[in-house]
């Protein structure tokens, strides 16, 4: 059984305020586009272990217990006792350009995993478990434009699609490193007064 996950772009990026956590409380809309990963996974017959991870594409960095789709498994595995699968995931979307590429992974595998096996997990319980993987996670379930408040997780309200062209450019090729976007680069460019963002001007 294979699957598509698509990324996301935001549209409008408010920053409210920084968290003890270090994470940033924001208001946003979250807006599905057509660019997207392969993920399949097939029953791993006569084997000793739980799962074995096939992944081609871009490059991911981290072991494979660290990839989310294999956290988002490992999950429902715990719960229903699933059988030991084989996981193919292709990498399409960039990693660390803030398209929501690892976290439409790991949505998409819940939804997979409750397809293939007939775990009848409403969306509203799949968005739970969705929330434990990460922040964004719990959008990918419903995949539909939505505005989204604190760190990407509380969503508030769905908005209409929009019939306009969106061209993605990866915010990697602004930097020499070609890392992922920092967020000293946000919090050096971007300050916050009650819900207004105002853009500093940088030397």
């Amino acid at each position: 059984m294979i699957t598509f996950p698509n990324a996301k772009i935001n549209l409008g990026l408010n920053i409210t305020e920084k968290r003890p956590d270090g994470y940033h409380n924001l208001e946003t809309v979250f807006y599905p586009i057509p660019l997207e990963d392969a993920l399949e996974i097939t029953i791993l017959n006569d084997s000793k272990q739980k799962f074995v991870l096939h992944q081609s594409g871009l490059e991911i960095s981290g072991e494979p217990e660290t990839n989310l789709v294999v956290k988002a498994y490992l999950l429902l595995e715990q719960e229903f006792q699933l059988p030991p699968v084989d996981i193919y995931l292709y990498k399409h979307i960039p990693s660390g350009a803030g398209l929501g590429g690892g976290s439409a992974d790991a949505a998409f595998m819940l939804k997979l995993l409750n397809e293939k096996f007939n775990l009848h997990l409403a969306d509203e319980k799949l968005e739970e478990y969705a929330a434990i993987l990460g922040a964004d996670c719990a959008f990918f379930i419903k995949n539909k434009p939505t505005f989204a408040e604190g760190i990407g997780n509380i969503e508030r309200i769905s908005v209409g699609t929009c019939k306009t062209g969106c061209l993605c450019l990866d915010p990697r090729r602004l930097f020499t490193n070609k890392t992922s976007l920092p967020g000293s680069f946000i919090e050096r460019n971007y300050k916050t007064s009650g819900k207004r963002m105002e853009k500093l001007h940088v030397q």
